[in-house]
């Protein structure tokens, strides 16, 4: 029942959020903001971004001993071959089962592969995939590695659990935008 219930109000959502987004300021999720897109390349990007790499930092106390705590910043993330090779590795493998073009793949790289974006990576996509050596990458991530320092395959797993984390906030996020536009006529 509950699930009938979701179903009704995405429904209606999607059949009166066109004329409501004309009068609206912010577009929701799922209703002309599409966040993650594509998906498969914010996986990819997500599935690198724990690693440490060798721009790198550690964060030390005051008393000059390590916290643990690593801190990867924009210009380390747009500078590192390793990073930005494997990225635009799995990028081109995994994103074209998807049917997602390359011009598209460019405007997510420009974006967000820094994490910030106004700070431009040293390669555009298809520079960073030129520079994938050797291709294919020989190494593939494992549970066990903690940094990133050559061209790498994803581990399967940290991808496919990344995707699910994706598509559930998504998801997650579209049935709000519903329920947040149906109820502001209630």
């Amino acid at each position: 029942m509950e699930l009938l219930r979701h179903a009704l109000v995405i429904s209606l959502a999607s059949t009166l959020a066109v004329p409501a987004l004309a009068w609206q300021t912010q577009a929701l999720v799922g209703f002309g903001l599409y966040t993650y897109e594509p998906v498969c390349g914010e996986t990819c990007l997500r599935s690198f971004q724990g690693y440490m790499l060798d721009c790198t930092a550690m964060a030390h106390g005051g008393d000059g001993m390590m916290m643990g705590m690593m801190a990867t910043t924009p210009e380390c993330y747009g500078n590192d071959t390793a990073f930005l090779t494997s990225v635009a590795y799995c990028m081109s493998t995994k994103c074209p089962e998807w049917g997602v073009r390359a011009s598209k793949l460019e405007v997510m790289w420009e974006e967000q592969i820094t994490g910030h974006l106004y700070i431009v990576p040293k390669w555009s996509y298809g520079e960073a995939l030129a520079h994938v050596n050797p291709s294919p990458p020989r190494y593939q991530l494992t549970k066990n590695d903690t940094s990133l320092n050559v061209t790498s395959i994803v581990d399967p797993k940290v991808y496919v659990a990344q995707w699910n984390i994706l598509e559930t906030v998504y998801k997650g996020s579209i049935l709000e935008s519903a329920l947040r536009y149906v109820t502001s006529f209630g």
